[in-house]
């Protein structure tokens, strides 16, 4: 809302001139028209050059709104909004007879974006930096239960009693329970020190542990993130994908690009709670089944650096199977969540 103030008295000033006068022979006709992301425009957004393969459909349409006003709507560029407005400013320069140079302002409740650049002919160079203002944004780290272990769940709920394993029955409420216990064990020595939902718009992962900082630098300021109601977005641009993809053809892993992930997420005073749930994960959920059926025992053993037989691999396979049934059962439901409080900012990006 701050920002928003701020953005009240530049967006009255360009009122004033759009009412003062309007011709077709005004600069701001000069630059007016559709830029198509790649092929006449060069975009960047909070410093990162975007591609025309990361942003399909993605255009600015700039709009004579006055003499030297104008008025904008950035297309399929925003996650969050497929159409955003902006007002602002045109201008000639001294780059020639054809450069002009433009200022661009526009805010709602969640987000403020200030854009600058030029047009040069027919190419429209754009910088657009923009800062999100929702409660989500800032550094969370693990909650922790009265037990001091981290505050992570799963839950599932399904008419499926018990799976074979090695010729034993097990129940599942009795396997739910170990894999909380083994969750919240494991989680305890993770070297992840916090999660950041950036104003930048950027989804992080920060560590103190210096091997860790160096891998997720692969990551960090990589995957975008924004808000729908009750689900937070991931966004992985296709370029991130595709990198992946190359890194993992060898194992048959193939991701499809680009990825959205939702997250279903609740703030409470200073508390956040995210879930992975059915509703958001089943497609996901299919995917990794066909991958695990179709992994062999030679390929997990080169994956995974197994010590187990054949056939000690074959029966866990088979009980993963059931597991896997289970889930997508359409009468099953399941959450794997964790409960957030606010952490320190790092200084680390």
């Amino acid at each position: 809302m701050k920002r928003f103030m701020k953005f009240l008295p530049f967006a009255a000033l360009v009122l004033v001139f759009s009412l003062s006068s309007c011709n077709k022979d005004s600069i701001s006709n000069k630059v007016a028209g559709e830029y198509v992301i790649g092929s006449d425009t060069q975009l960047t957004i909070n410093e990162v050059l975007i591609k025309s393969d990361d942003y399909p459909q993605a255009s600015i349409v700039l709009k004579s709104d006055g003499d030297n006003t104008i008025s904008a709507t950035l297309n399929n560029i925003l996650l969050s909004d497929k159409e955003f407005p902006l007002i602002g400013f045109v201008e000639k320069t001294d780059g020639g007879t054809d450069n002009y140079s433009i200022s661009l302002q526009g805010a709602s409740e969640e987000i403020a974006v200030l854009a600058e650049g030029y047009v040069n002919g027919k190419k429209l160079v754009l910088n657009i930096d923009y800062e999100l203002v929702e409660p989500l944004v800032g550094n969370w780290k693990f909650g922790v239960r009265e037990d001091s272990l981290p505050d992570i769940y799963f839950n599932l709920s399904t008419s499926v009693e018990t799976i074979s394993f090695m010729g034993q029955e097990l129940k599942i409420s009795e396997l739910v329970e170990l894999a909380n216990d083994q969750i919240r064990s494991n989680a305890v020595d993770l070297p992840v020190s916090s999660i950041e939902f950036s104003s930048t718009g950027f989804f992080n992962i920060h560590s103190e542990d210096e091997e860790m900082k160096e891998e997720l630098k692969l990551l960090n300021n990589k995957i975008e993130f924004y808000t729908d109601q009750d689900d937070i977005y991931l966004y992985a641009r296709k370029s991130l994908i595709d990198m992946i993809n190359v890194l993992t053809a060898e194992y048959g892993i193939n991701i499809p690009s680009p990825l959205q992930f939702a997250l279903s997420y609740k703030i409470d005073g200073k508390n956040l709670n995210i879930e992975l749930n059915k509703n958001n994960t089943v497609v996901y959920l299919t995917v990794i089944k066909n991958f695990m059926d179709g992994l062999t025992y030679e390929k997990a053993k080169e994956m995974l650096d197994l010590e187990l037989s054949e056939e000690e691999y074959n029966m866990f396979k088979e009980a993963a199977g059931q597991v896997m049934n289970i889930l997508l059962d359409s009468k099953t439901t399941y959450a794997f969540g964790a409960n957030f409080v606010p952490a320190k900012e790092l200084a680390q990006k």
